[in-house]
């Protein structure tokens, strides 16, 4: 009897027929899938940052995390700002300051949240002086400056504490709170420092002369005779101090004139270190309350003090009236006296001029 041989069946091709049963009784329809990645956290980087002007700029980037540390992708995050006014964040993390203060930047993906820190603290870029340059046109003249600092992005920085120095001190000098102070012709730089950065001026001081004045007033002298000590007249800023590289030609003349006098000597005299010195000035005829002026171009004329012209004769005169020859002593008036051999006046008296 021949045996007949059956060929053996794949396992797989038997079992693709059958339908398999859930432990519940339910059948399953598909593939078994596993649970999609929980996220546990977000990481925000950095998660600080200090911005140190306004509109400056910082990228933030967060990522999903399992609770293993594994990176989940394809997340869409929500990005805020604690506070606005300090920073603000876009829908991209990008944070962007508008002022000194400090911002909790909060991301948020699936309820869970990541934060960073944000501080905007200015800090001085440079620092600007004003005015850039000036002149100051009279010894002793004031002149207040001011000090602005700024951040990178050109903004001011308040509240700075700026301290303010002179490189020529005999030339300008600075008071700590930017008064500065012309002391002598000359070039000066004043420079404000905040924060180790400085600023800087140039002053320039120029005395401009405007106006005479006499320093050496004239004195009471006798007719002709030279007025001692020599008469001064100064070239003088507005403030009154004398300029002293001016060289102007000064002419004095007689101003009050109550003895119709006049004055001779060298009347026009160029100033020597701002000074017009007059050594021999005289005048002609006595008088009381004579006064001088002085002029040159267009600067402001000075007026001296009053003083008196005398006439004075020493000892004795003689002259003859009316006759009678007679013998007395000359007054400040350029008169004489008569002590004798005058004959009596009506008033009985025996005193004629």
């Amino acid at each position: 009897m021949a045996v007949k041989r059956v060929g053996l069946v794949p396992l797989a091709a038997l079992l693709g027929g059958l339908t398999l049963s859930a432990c519940g009784g339910e059948e399953s329809t598909g593939p078994i899938q596993s649970a999609p990645p929980g996220v546990a956290s977000v990481v925000v980087t950095p998660g600080a940052d200090t911005l140190v002007f306004l509109g400056e700029q910082a990228q933030l980037r967060a990522s999903a995390r399992e609770a293993n540390g594994n990176v989940v992708s394809d997340k869409t995050f929500t990005w805020a700002s604690s506070d606005e006014s300090v920073a603000t964040v876009s829908a991209s993390g990008l944070v962007t300051a508008k002022a000194n203060g400090s911002a909790t930047i909060t991301v948020t993906t699936d309820g869970i949240n990541g934060t960073a820190r944000i501080l905007v603290d200015q800090t001085t870029a440079s620092v600007v002086v004003t005015p850039a340059a000036a002149t100051l046109v009279s010894l002793g003249e004031t002149l207040q400056l001011s000090a602005s600092t700024v951040d990178a992005g050109g903004s001011a920085v308040p509240g700075e504490s700026v301290t303010w120095s002179s490189d020529e001190e005999t030339v300008a000098t600075v008071s700590s709170a930017g008064l500065v102070t012309a002391v002598a012709n000359g070039s000066a730089t004043i420079t404000a420092t905040v924060d180790g950065i400085s600023g800087t001026t140039t002053i320039l001081v120029d005395q401009v002369p405007v106006q005479l004045a006499f320093t050496v007033e004239p004195t009471t002298k006798k007719a002709r005779d030279s007025i001692a000590p020599a008469v001064e007249v100064a070239i003088q800023d507005a403030a009154g101090n004398t300029v002293s590289d001016a060289t102007d030609a000064v002419t004095v003349a007689i101003g009050t004139n109550p003895g119709g006098g006049t004055l001779s000597g060298t009347t026009t005299v160029t100033a020597v270190n701002g000074i017009a010195t007059f050594a021999d000035l005289k005048v002609d005829e006595a008088g009381t309350g004579y006064t001088l002026v002085a002029t040159s171009g267009t600067l402001t004329p000075a007026a001296s003090a009053t003083f008196d012209v005398i006439f004075t004769l020493s000892g004795f005169g003689a002259a003859t009236i009316d006759g009678a020859f007679g013998a007395g002593e000359w007054d400040n008036a350029g008169r004489i006296d008569f002590l004798a051999n005058l004959p009596p006046d009506a008033g009985g008296g025996t005193t004629a001029t």
